[in-house]
């Protein structure tokens, strides 16, 4: 009896023990609250799909200082990037191009070592810097963290027309034709070329540009004047917008010869798809013509008389390129142009067998036309002038293949640039309105002295509001900036997407912003989206200009700006290392998604770079295959 009764204690006490160790009467115990931190991480994960590599610091851009030695010729210095720029948002292939952007300026006033800090894309291919004169603009490329202005860092031998040794030999013209259009411009004047055996005696040799020149016209010429592709309409891009900033267009076109000095033209570039469109260049030419000051002025019709003007070939394309290359920067030989006397006096006449002279009188003004041909069509035949308002027939006669070029009547056709002391010929001779079909070198010509347009480089900040909820279309706030110079910042405050009541902070000199409600300065209201839905109302941005230290940088977190949400209390900066990407800083006029679309469905590339820090890291460039889940108003 006594044995029953311990074993039955011992089972008593034993199930008291196990009682008190799982609780039958309380429940399970509590689980303990998320931090914000970990609601945010957990929600991050669910949209993205992914861990982030915690080296990733969301940052494209990267900072620097060069210093610039310069003489008292250089009036200005802009220091350039080359870098990779959308061209085109609907073909899947070669959606980038190289491109120049000034990253900051400065006024040299008498100064002859300046320095000038500098933001940049993380992937730049190389800087450069420009040196503005009374008369050219040169560009160097920095090695290091300097530069030292050299203007004849670019060998000038044969670049100069009185450097040529012209051809001792007599040249009589030797044919004469009508225009392709002049049965619907009768007026035109008549067209006049010497022998093919005078061509080839008219050819000099010309010394080729040097490596270091051909990288900068690389650069510079094919950022200004890229090839044609599509916009986001189905249009081709169209490059006269440059060309009209250039200026330098229709009657302010011409240029003048200088006393003692011959006209040279030198062949140095084509692209014209050959032979896939007919080797357009191939059997093209170039023209001239040419008239005093005073016979325009007397011209009652000034673009009736210079129609009636003859025009003279200066260069048949097919002696300097052969049928099938394409994309060259190269010499070609170098040809003067021949003065035939005076084209209105009533003392000379010019026909067949007139001797032509390398003697221009001063200040005779030169115009130039090519006679753009192919062997595929005969709608792919017409004369191309630089000065547009010749070409109101071509650009506008749908009989012809020209017209979908879509310029303008008085459109010009041709584009000057001037580079490193180089006077360059940009041509539009097909349809693409891209300006670099045929690109010719002239010398000899005063009263041209066009910089080339380049444009600041464009940063974009992208904030997402909510992070424990958030969709990360990255639109709740959209700010785009540029550098003018080197004390001048320009704000734009582009897009919101969000509901809640937000303010943009930290951009302290411009009261504009600080303090006032987002969509309040749009004039909406919280609950309304505001350019984030294509499609719906475009609204132009808010913008603010500010003065800032000459060290400034997107990157210094004491000057970033960052937005408060007013109706959750919270602030969100752009993110860094380990963090979510609440805030990103994307060197590039960045197409942001539009509204509820995740960044990694409208940018293919994102969540590669967000797995892995260094690859994909021109992610925002490509946006190819969803063109449509960014905004593109």
């Amino acid at each position: 009896m006594k044995k029953i009764v311990c074993i039955a204690s011992v089972c008593l006490l034993a199930f008291a023990s196990c009682s008190r160790d799982i609780d039958l009467y309380e429940g399970p115990a509590p689980v303990a609250e998320k931090s914000a931190e970990d609601k945010a991480n957990d929600n991050a994960f669910k949209v993205f799909g992914i861990h982030f590599d915690p080296n990733q610091d969301w940052c494209s851009t990267v900072s620097g200082e060069v210093t610039i030695h310069c003489d008292a010729s250089v009036l200005k210095v802009q220091l350039l990037a080359e870098v990779k720029e959308i061209v085109d948002e609907k073909v899947t292939e070669e959606t980038t191009a190289n491109g120049i952007s000034v990253l900051n300026e400065k006024d040299t006033n008498g100064a002859t070592t300046l320095k000038l800090a500098y933001d940049a894309p993380k992937d730049y291919l190389a800087l450069y810097v420009g040196f503005q004169t009374a008369s050219s603009y040169y560009v160097q490329k920095v090695e290091g963290n300097a530069v030292s202005f050299d203007c004849s860092a670019n060998s000038r031998r044969f670049t100069r027309a009185a450097d040529y040794t012209l051809p001792n030999r007599e040249f009589k013209l030797a044919a004469v034709t009508n225009s392709y259009l002049s049965d619907v411009q009768p007026n035109d004047g008549k067209l006049y070329a010497l022998s093919d055996d005078d061509y080839r005696a008219l050819r000099m040799v010309s010394q080729d540009y040097t490596k270091t020149f051909k990288a900068v016209f690389d650069a510079m010429v094919f950022s200004v004047f890229p090839n044609g592709r599509y916009d986001d309409d189905g249009n081709r891009i169209n490059n006269l917008v440059k060309v009209n900033e250039i200026g330098f267009t229709n009657e302010n076109s011409y240029g003048y010869a200088t006393k003692g000095t011959p006209v040279v033209v030198t062949p140095v570039y084509k692209r014209d798809g050959s032979p896939d469109y007919g080797c357009e260049v191939h059997y093209s030419q170039l023209y001239y013509y040419y008239y005093s000051d005073a016979e325009y002025a007397a011209a009652s019709d000034k673009v009736a008389f210079l129609k009636s003007l003859p025009k003279f070939q200066a260069i048949p394309f097919g002696h300097c390129y052969n049928d099938s290359e394409d994309g060259i920067i190269e010499k070609r030989g170098s040809f003067a142009l021949l003065y035939y006397g005076s084209c209105t006096s009533s003392e000379t006449t010019i026909g067949v067998g007139t001797t032509g002279s390398f003697d221009f009188p001063t200040g005779t003004k030169i115009g130039f036309m090519v006679r753009a041909n192919t062997e595929l069509s005969p709608k792919k035949k017409g004369e191309c002038y630089l000065d547009g308002r010749l070409n109101d027939v071509i650009n506008t006669d749908k009989s012809q293949n020209f017209w979908n070029s879509r310029l303008n009547r008085n459109d010009p056709r041709a584009a000057w640039l001037n580079l490193n002391d180089h006077l360059l010929l940009c041509w539009e001779s097909g349809t693409d309105a891209d300006f670099n079909d045929i690109i010719l070198e002239v010398n000899g010509l005063g009263g041209i002295t066009p910089p080339p347009p380049v444009y600041p480089q464009v940063y974009t900040f992208c904030f997402e509001d909510t992070k424990e909820k958030g969709d990360y279309d990255m639109n709740d706030v959209v700010i785009r900036a540029i550098r003018k110079n080197e004390t001048t910042v320009q704000y734009s405050i582009i897009a919101c997407g969000a509901h809640d009541e937000l303010t943009v902070c930290n951009i302290n000199s411009a009261p504009i912003f600080d303090d006032k409600e987002i969509h309040s300065l749009f004039g909406k209201q919280p609950s309304e989206f505001i350019n984030t839905q294509n499609g719906a109302e475009y609204i132009k941005p808010v913008i603010a200009t500010v003065t800032v230290d000459p060290s400034f940088s997107f990157l210094d977190k004491e000057t970033q700006p960052y937005i408060h949400d007013i109706t959750t209390g919270i602030d969100v900066h752009v993110s860094e290392k380990g963090q979510n990407p609440y805030g990103i800083l994307i060197p590039n006029t960045f197409l942001y998604p539009i509204e509820r679309t995740c960044i990694k469905d409208a940018y293919s590339q994102f969540n590669k770079w967000g797995e892995n820090a260094i690859t994909s890291t021109l992610w925002y460039l490509n946006s190819a295959a969803a063109s449509s889940r960014v905004y593109n108003n």
